[in-house]
């Protein structure tokens, strides 16, 4: 099992902002609202917004904030301008009691096309570490040398009796 690592927290986090966005949806009956969506972990934008096939934490919170949110609502906020953040990089009472953080950044005021653009790319090495792996096999198939061994029984009954025989043996030689 994986640690809970920062990116699956945040996307945990994204997980959770959902569950509770549609939950104050349903309660108020504000289903037809627009809602909009922001994260500071590029990385977990990028998993609700990118198409590949995650592992299982991922894939799961994932599929969840997709049934609940649409992807095209979520945003990245960079970290500065992130009113969200403040408390966490330590404030002292009275800078948190005057700051921006009681009714959110200005620019959150202006029309969308107003908001800041973000160019963070996330981090990759994190990204693949969450892709789902997938295992491919090969065999070179030759069918006659099978079929000698097939027919040296007298039914397929007996094959079964004889491959199992086998098997135990060969478990036996492992021990």
């Amino acid at each position: 099992m994986k640690s809970l690592s920062i990116p699956r927290l945040e996307l945990l986090a994204c997980s959770i902002g959902a569950r509770l966005s549609q939950s104050v949806s349903s309660d108020m009956k504000l289903e037809n609202l627009p809602k909009i969506f922001w994260s500071d972990s590029a990385d977990a934008l990028y998993w609700i917004k990118g198409t590949e096939t995650w592992a299982p934490f991922v894939y799961n919170r994932v599929k969840e904030i997709r049934s609940l949110t649409n992807t095209e609502d979520w945003y990245h906020v960079p970290g500065p301008l992130n009113a969200a953040d403040l408390p966490s990089r330590g404030c002292n009472v009275e800078t948190l009691a005057m700051s921006r953080w009681w009714e959110g950044m200005d620019w959150l005021k202006r029309p969308p096309e107003e908001w800041p653009k973000s160019n963070v790319t996330p981090d990759f090495d994190i990204i693949n570490s969450e892709k789902r792996k997938t295992v491919i096999s090969a065999a070179n198939h030759e069918g006659a040398s099978e079929e000698k061994y097939y027919n040296r029984f007298s039914s397929y009954d007996r094959l079964l009796r004889v491959t199992a025989w086998m098997y135990r043996f060969l478990l036996t030689l492992k021990i």
